[in-house]
């Protein structure tokens, strides 16, 4: 299986899923390519999240997004207000197309708006080809935890 992770990540919490997420796949003997989602201008959280309540796209430096040498994406997005980051808004409304591409997202978040942002995700994807076939929700406590862990090991087995 190759594998693309495409993230974004302010605080670092999505950032330290989408490496485990790598070093699991990688475990199981998968071709990972793991990319971080670049702003073009720097934000604070409060700016950050009144965007996202507006569902704006953030700028964003080029990403890979011909993602037709993959057989699986991983895109993982903190959550805001109950929405994708606007950096992966922005990253989802330029990517190609995604035809018989199985996608996974995954979140972190504080506490609250997982559903919602699985939704929106969901929405942006599959009308490309992309087909979700699991989802992962992390709350902050979890990310360092074993029971993070567990849950990324336990999300790997049922699609790799």
């Amino acid at each position: 299986m190759k594998a693309i992770i495409v993230y974004y990540s302010q605080t670092g919490n999505t950032e330290k899923v989408a490496k485990e997420i790598a070093k699991t796949l990688d475990k199981k003997g998968a071709d990972v390519k793991t990319v971080s989602i670049e702003r073009s201008l720097k934000k604070s959280y409060d700016e950050n999240v009144e965007d996202a309540k507006k569902e704006e796209k953030a700028k964003i430096e080029e990403a890979q997004t011909d993602l037709s040498d993959f057989d699986m994406l991983f895109i993982g997005t903190p959550v805001w207000c109950g929405k994708p980051a606007t950096p992966v808004n922005a990253y989802m409304d330029q990517c190609g197309r995604l035809d018989g591409i199985k996608i996974v997202p995954f979140l972190t978040h504080g506490g609250g708006g997982p559903s919602v942002t699985f939704d929106k995700i969901k929405d942006e994807l599959e009308p490309k080809g992309g087909n979700i076939v699991e989802e992962l929700s992390l709350s902050s406590e979890e990310v360092d935890s074993k029971t993070g862990k567990e849950k990324i090991e336990k999300l790997i087995s049922s699609v790799a």
